[in-house]
């Protein structure tokens, strides 16, 4: 049957198929997202004001897993080792070591975070909220705060922007993670049709690899 054919699955399917890792990392999102707005409104845009987010985080994660406890959750962690036997996922977990390794070894270099993204945290937590930064450099006042309000704890409790290349890092290793529901709900596929469609692929794409090499 066509992938497209397939019933739409539920909602209970998807989040069936969502790794615990990646819902945990997706909430840990979302809460300093909520967070850095929340202290923004209220002028505690501040040290003082993510150390108690800190805590709140810190007592929200303990109800989180007890509510896993109570519903008998266990994180399936699978065979690592015999993972990273095949190539594509070794070839990936060398990758995110080269990437982990450069993060560590150079500080942040790259034009976005050094020209307005960190620039801009900085400002904000100067005045103790997000506000509207009076500049002809617009980039500073129309992207998007989602890592910015990941970064903001980092540069108000540590004072350093050499942990920041942490988020990339960890954003890069739960991507093969959210493929999977992703492709889920795109094709309208159940579990059952996702390994169906990942075995069809298995078979099909070496060759086409293979024909697209060809001079």
């Amino acid at each position: 049957m066509n992938p497209v054919n397939q019933p739409q699955p539920g909602p209970a399917g998807v989040a069936a198929a969502t790794p615990a890792r990646l819902r945990l990392w997706l909430l840990f999102c979302a809460f300093w997202g909520c967070a850095g707005w929340i202290l923004s409104a209220i002028h505690l845009l501040n040290p003082v004001g993510y150390a108690l987010a800190v805590m709140a985080g810190a007592v929200l994660l303990v109800v989180y897993y007890k509510v896993a406890i109570l519903r008998h959750v266990r994180p399936r962690l699978g065979n690592p080792i015999r993972r990273f036997r095949r190539l594509v996922p070794l070839t990936f977990l060398v990758l995110a070591a080269l990437a982990f390794a450069g993060g560590v070894i150079h500080p942040p270099t790259n034009y976005d975070a050094l020209a307005y993204r960190i620039p801009r945290v900085l400002h904000w937590l100067a005045a103790e909220r997000w506000h509207w930064i009076h500049t002809e450099f617009h980039r500073l006042n129309t992207r998007g705060c989602g890592i910015e309000w990941l970064s903001a704890p980092m540069l108000a409790l540590l004072r350093t922007d050499r942990l920041l290349f942490l988020i990339n890092i960890i954003s890069l290793c739960v991507f093969p993670f959210a493929a999977r529901p992703i492709i889920m709900v795109a094709l309208g596929l159940d579990a059952k049709g996702f390994d169906r469609f990942i075995a069809q692929r298995r078979e099909t794409l070496p060759p086409f690899v293979a024909r697209a090499l060809r001079p």
